[in-house]
């Protein structure tokens, strides 16, 4: 038997089309294998697939990785958002951090760049450049943030979004001394290299 790569969680029956064709669309990166797939209902429609772009923040303190929660959802996501005018990446982490958690950032770098479905968002693929940085104060919910959690970044034990569960998460666990010695190290940003993506 073939193993077909889908993405995971599923919210719901109507969103399982999607995510069929987002998991065709988007090539299978970062996404897990489940074996108990429902197959979907065939429709008429045309899928539309929307993508969004996001800086996100991987802060890491003693195996525990910094997630927060937005009004109106029940997925942990990471601190971060969109890039607002010409923002470069390090700029909007700057601000984002700034507004989400009322800190402020030291030696920024690239950790890579992960795909998969937006949290609370069927039919819409996310596209999260993330970034390690450490975190200059004490991070409080700020702005839409409502509550922020230090997961174990073994047994998480919260819902987390799909991008984080499926793709993140496994990476860090991975290559955790990456982190490390670049923090050490200081500095060197790769601005720009995933600008087209």
């Amino acid at each position: 038997s073939s193993k077909r790569e889908v993405l995971k969680p599923v919210g719901h029956l109507q969103s399982l089309v999607s995510i069929r064709e987002i998991a065709k669309e988007v090539g299978g990166t970062a996404f897990a294998n489940v074996s108990n797939i429902v197959e979907p209902v065939r429709t008429k429609r045309a899928l539309t697939v929307k993508w969004i772009h996001k800086v996100g923040l991987a802060a890491e303190r003693d195996g525990h990785l910094l997630v927060a929660r937005k009004r109106g959802l029940d997925t942990y996501i990471l601190p971060g958002g969109k890039p607002e005018g010409e923002e470069t990446d390090l700029q909007t982490l700057a601000r984002e951090v700034t507004e989400e958690l009322g800190c402020a950032i030291e030696k920024p770098f690239l950790r890579g760049v992960f795909k998969d479905i937006a949290a609370g968002a069927s039919g819409t693929v996310v596209v999260v450049r993330l970034y390690s940085a450490n975190i200059i104060g004490e991070p409080k919910p700020c702005s839409e943030i409502v509550e922020l959690a230090w997961i174990d970044m073994k047994k998480p034990g919260v819902k987390l979004a799909p991008s984080i569960a499926n793709g993140i998460l496994p990476y860090l666990r991975r290559n955790k001394n990456q982190a490390n010695s670049r923090m050490k190290a200081g500095s060197q940003s790769l601005q720009g290299i995933f600008e087209s993506i």
